[in-house]
């Protein structure tokens, strides 16, 4: 009796552990089959948001690139606009003017008879003072060297060296001090006596053509083309970091001559160096606005010349102030 109990104990313990292992391999193949799903769904998604992103990328480059093109256009429609107000204020006397616009945060440019020949008259001085640097640089020429003065280097117009013949000026006068005469007071004397330092008028226009690329048509005397000009001052704001030419922009801005470019402007944002020699009036310079920019106006029997660049300036400087 106790042995058929036994055995059907067993029987029935043996049919229970199977429906386990069974219940158990079924419960183990739907988790399974659930983590292969997730995983698939998983994928998809992936999938759907890479290529979400590559669509939005391709979007975002889109949209960038009809961006760029529609302020090339702008910019492109400005300066258009500024060159026919240019060439409308100027008339019939636009061929008695040279004229450089260069804007030095979009490289865009206007030149009006850039490449023609004209008297630089004082605008010489800003080549001179470059090329001196440059020299200091180099360590052929010393700031605290100084020069004395004699009846050679006398001209007469524009400086404050004429009054003192008799007195200071009989004690030589540095290079530094030379420079900053030549630029505030757009002394003749002082010009003079530096450009003789330098190795004399020639040398310094040789210096001058090798810094901008250009040689000048060989002709006698103080002549410039725009281009030239707007050279040196595009050199000249590119290497505004440099002590040197940090110095230079400085005294530019603080000349003592105000009835050009910056006649109608702030005058601390306006570095430059006017010129003036019978009918050759002119005036270069570097005006500092939150978009820099660069303006070279030269002139020939322009009538009231300085008035024409006064405004041509302010012309030109309400334009840049609405980009």
């Amino acid at each position: 009796m106790e042995r058929k109990a036994f055995i059907g104990f067993s029987l029935t313990s043996i049919i229970f552990i199977s429906l386990g292992i069974f219940n158990s391999s079924s419960y183990f193949d739907e988790n399974v089959q659930a983590i292969e799903s997730l995983q698939i769904y998983e994928e998809n998604e992936e999938k759907l948001l890479s290529s979400a992103k590559n669509e939005n990328s391709i979007n975002i480059q889109e949209e960038m690139s009809y961006i760029r093109k529609v302020s090339v256009q702008e910019e492109t429609s400005s300066l258009e606009n500024l060159e026919n107000k240019i060439k409308e204020y100027l008339g019939n006397e636009i061929n008695n003017v040279g004229l450089i616009y260069y804007d030095l945060t979009t490289n865009k440019k206007i030149s009006i008879n850039g490449d023609e020949l004209f008297t630089a008259a004082s605008t010489y001085k800003v080549g001179m003072n470059i090329v001196a640097y440059n020299m200091i640089k180099e360590g052929t020429l010393s700031l605290s060297e100084s020069i004395k003065y004699s009846s050679g280097y006398y001209e007469e117009g524009t400086g404050i060296l004429q009054s003192q013949i008799d007195t200071t000026i009989n004690s030589p006068i540095s290079i530094q001090k030379l420079l900053d005469y030549s630029i505030i007071y757009s002394d003749n004397i002082a010009t003079n006596m530096v450009t003789e330092k330098l190795g004399g008028f020639n040398s310094v226009r040789q210096a001058v053509s090798y810094f901008t690329g250009i040689t000048e048509p060989t002709v006698s005397g103080n002549v410039i083309t725009p281009e030239t000009e707007f050279r040196l001052l595009k050199n000249l704001y590119s290497n505004r970091f440099d002590e040197y030419y940090s110095h230079l922009i400085e005294v530019m801005k603080n000349t003592e001559f105000h009835d050009r470019i910056d006649k109608y402007l702030p005058y601390d944002i306006v570095a430059h160096k006017i010129g003036s020699y019978d009918s050759y009036i002119n005036d270069v310079g570097i005006i500092f606005t939150d978009k820099p920019y660069i303006l070279v106006i030269y002139t020939n029997e322009l009538t009231d010349a300085s008035e024409k660049i006064a405004t041509l300036s302010n012309i030109i400087y309400n334009a840049q102030l609405q980009k």
